[in-house]
């Protein structure tokens, strides 16, 4: 029950994130890099998360995240209304690498089958 619970989580996670960041309208702030904050913080709860489900794979995680980064980043360029940075895909791999810091140094898992080692 458990895993189909945080399944589900992971998919409205995932969901979220693509929905976002292909939206036509991007959040405003008037703080400084307030969306490099967004994008720190977005790929830090996704990698962390994700990074808790399958604990035997934190590095292949963090790299998925980036590559889901990136790849969103490529579609913002093709929408015509959003702009691909390479400066938001740095923000992405800050929040992912965050993500798997915390993950190796921790050591927590939701579903513990071996340490988060790897």
């Amino acid at each position: 029950m458990l895993r189909s619970i945080s399944g589900l989580i992971s998919v409205a996670m995932i969901g979220t994130l693509v929905f976002a960041s292909l939206s036509p309208t991007t959040p405003e702030s008037s703080a400084p890099h307030f969306d490099k904050l967004l994008h720190v913080f977005a790929y830090f709860v996704v990698c962390f998360w994700h990074s808790l489900l399958f604990t035997r794979f934190p590095g292949r995680v963090f790299v998925a995240c980036v590559a889901l980064g990136a790849l969103l980043e490529i579609l913002q360029g093709v929408t015509g209304y959003r702009e691909a940075s390479f400066a938001d895909q740095i923000a992405n791999t800050i929040g992912a690498a965050i993500a798997l810091l915390s993950i190796r140094m921790t050591g927590i898992a939701l579903f513990r089958d071996e340490p988060a080692t790897h």
